[in-house]
């Protein structure tokens, strides 16, 4: 693929009404001695895009400025006088701003000109003046448009963000008089459920209970989950259930805290053991250590 960086814009230099498409242009352009049509797209009055030369190879529109550029006509540019005139109907605007539009986004191309833009600065000032076109191509200011392009859809996005902000403005509100009333309908259900559910059947109801098992290789107290499964519990059995639930657990924590207690004594006498043996280890080395020095000092 090659480097594109331009898109140059062209008119067809025929007069408006008169409808042409790129197998025309091709055979005029092969008359004027051209291998192909020049053009890479062309534009048709009623907005039909056609394609030309194959973008892949360099057109033949715009004496020094092919090897990278993309050439795009459209068909008009003279009124019926035969003069130059931006003749272009509404869906060639249209069908012009989207093809230059793809191309820029899919080509990184940001430089769009005219025909006449490429014509050279004669009095060195910076700008292409009229007077300094070499030909009136496209016969419309290509810069002006796509200012004027970029406005347009500055203008839209900015009525699309501020519509965006309303319509979020609009949903905040209406989701803080929705959450209010469903706070206030739960408050009077759960008033309501409170009154009849006295001596109303569940069909289910999973309880999971927390217990303290001892594990039988390391004799340690594990904590494990059971689920229970009642059915058909009225409320009142549900919190006999839930009391007599809380109880086990209370003696199990009881139990537990025994046993902490059992270990701990059990492990404040095994290091008085030790302590004792220590002692009694320590004082009859003393003694051997006495009788042997005792010994050595006779000899």
């Amino acid at each position: 693929m090659r480097k594109m960086d331009s898109i140059i814009i062209h008119c067809s230099a025929t007069r408006q009404g008169a409808d042409f498409g790129a197998a025309d242009i091709a055979r005029w352009h092969r008359q004027r001695g051209f291998r192909d049509i020049g053009y890479h797209y062309v534009i048709r009055l009623d907005g039909t895009l056609e394609k030309g030369r194959p973008i892949e190879q360099a057109g033949a529109h715009c004496k020094g400025w092919n090897a990278a550029s993309i050439g795009i006509c459209y068909i008009g540019g003279l009124d019926a006088n035969g003069k130059p005139a931006d003749t272009r109907t509404p869906e060639q605007k249209e069908a012009l701003r989207k093809l230059v539009k793809e191309l820029q986004r899919k080509y990184g191309i940001w430089q769009v000109m005219g025909h006449r833009d490429t014509s050279p600065d004669r009095n060195g000032n910076g700008e292409i003046e009229p007077e300094e076109y070499v030909k009136a191509c496209p016969c419309f200011d290509v810069g002006k448009w796509m200012k004027e392009s970029l406005l347009v859809l500055a203008a839209v996005c900015l009525l699309a963000a501020c519509g965006s902000h309303k319509s979020v403005r609009h949903e905040q509100s209406r989701e803080k008089v929705d959450s209010s009333a469903e706070y206030v309908s739960d408050s009077m259900l759960e008033r309501q459920v409170k009154v009849e559910w006295s001596g109303r059947k569940l069909d289910r109801l999973e309880q999971t209970v927390l217990t303290f098992r001892q594990d039988s290789l390391t004799r340690k107290l594990v904590l494990a989950a059971v689920v229970h499964t009642r059915s058909r519990c009225t409320e009142e059995q549900v919190k006999t259930e839930h009391r007599r639930e809380e109880g086990r657990q209370k003696q199990m924590e009881q139990h537990r805290l025994q046993q902490e207690t059992v270990r701990e004594e059990e492990r404040q006498e095994s290091r008085e053991r030790h302590s004792v043996w220590l002692e009694w280890g320590i004082g009859g080395m003393a003694v051997l250590f006495l009788l042997f020095f005792c010994r050595f000092t006779r000899k």
